[in-house]
């Protein structure tokens, strides 16, 4: 499983990349650490090119209610893009 060995390898450090980027933005106080790492887990799992492991682990979290797209968390694409920039500075994958 795709999402086991990134998490054993320190792979999540993208999805904390993620969520650290988007905690620079004031909207972005209002959500739980674990939603915005839920996303970006998604964008991991993208960037590692498993789409099948994304759409598992997606209707995983719609099942226990975490968000599955940006605008979920009410990120307009401003946002978006900043987060992004700001995770690339910052992934260890």
């Amino acid at each position: 499983c795709m999402t086991m060995r990134a998490a054993h390898s320190g792979g999540l450090c993208a999805a904390h990349a993620i969520h650290n980027g988007l905690t620079a933005h004031r909207r972005q106080h209002e959500f739980l650490h674990g939603q915005k790492v839920a996303v970006g887990t998604l964008c991991l799992l993208l960037l590692l090119g498993d789409e099948p492991e994304c759409r598992r682990v997606a209707h995983f979290f719609a099942r226990i209610q975490l968000p599955i797209e940006p605008a979920e968390l009410h990120i307009d694409v401003r946002v978006w893009k900043s987060a992004r920039a700001r995770a690339r500075a910052h992934v260890c994958v």
